[in-house]
């Protein structure tokens, strides 16, 4: 580097930002967020503005996670957050996902949380069609479906390996999100290891509201460490905060197990 540089084929800057150009960018960062409450009045006005086909492909490009498109994004989760649901909310982050860059490179990571995209979505429609089945077909496009609807739960991609889901209210609602758990790791476990050294999993929460599913996230999280295993080799770990069911999740039926015999009775007890 030295070389090249006395040799006048290079220099070397430093370059920094200036706190004027700091404070410019955190200004203008502060605008989009006052703006964003304004984008659904906003949608609102341009379906009636707008064909169909456009307001479609427009409500599209704003909401739709251009990785897994059946789930919405993360503007599609800001939007949610405005006016928050009752039910169970589930916040997954997906296992060691850091590991797969490093070893296996960006790619593979970007397939890898893709699958993890649509074993949620294919384990979502799979409980939804046994607890609450819609009485009318339900569209996979997050900007024309019914925000009042309450047989159905709906996803997000937030952002990384990180989703959410939100089950609605119903008289089976915790069934549905423990039959949620263990479709989704069934699928997961049968997804091929990422590079042949990464099989997927996740840390779910479940919570009343997603930032009580976040600290069960952080429980399920904490289990997941005390088994010791390697990045790549854990299992998916689910922890529950809903009121009157705390507590880990099984995702796995356990095994019927035959009972012992009943040790034999000692002769000098025998009738």
């Amino acid at each position: 580097l030295i070389d090249t540089v006395s040799a006048g084929e290079a220099e070397i800057r430093r370059y920094r930002y200036s706190p004027t150009g700091m404070a410019k960018k955190e200004a203008e960062l502060r605008e989009l967020v006052k703006m964003e409450p304004k984008l659904k009045a906003a949608l609102g006005t341009a379906k009636g503005a707008l064909d169909e086909d456009t307001y479609r492909t427009l409500a599209r490009e704003l909401f739709t996670d251009p990785m897994v498109p059946e789930m919405g994004n993360k503007k599609a989760w800001a939007h949610q957050l405005e006016a928050p649901q009752s039910g169970i909310h589930l916040a997954l982050d997906g296992n060691s996902f850091g590991a797969v860059n490093k070893i296996h490179g960006f790619e593979a990571g970007d397939s890898a949380i893709k699958a993890m995209g649509r074993a949620i979505v294919d384990a979502k429609r799979e409980v939804d069609q046994k607890f609450s089945p819609p009485k009318a077909p339900v569209s996979l496009d997050p900007a024309e479906r019914d925000l009042d609807e309450l047989t159905q739960s709906r996803s997000w991609r937030v952002g990384g390996d990180e989703f959410r889901v939100h089950i609605p209210e119903h008289e089976k609602m915790h069934e549905h999100a423990a039959a949620f758990a263990r479709s989704l790791r069934d699928k997961l476990d049968a997804v091929p290891a990422i590079g042949g050294t990464h099989k997927l999993s996740v840390s779910l929460g479940m919570g009343p509201d997603p930032q009580t599913a976040d600290l069960a996230q952080i429980h399920a999280k904490a289990a997941k460490k005390m088994t010791g295993r390697l990045p790549g080799m854990e299992d998916t770990h689910v922890h529950s905060l809903m009121p009157g069911h705390e507590g880990a999740v099984p995702v796995v039926d356990a095994p019927a197990v035959k009972p012992e015999p009943a040790p034999a009775m000692p002769e000098i007890l025998k009738p």
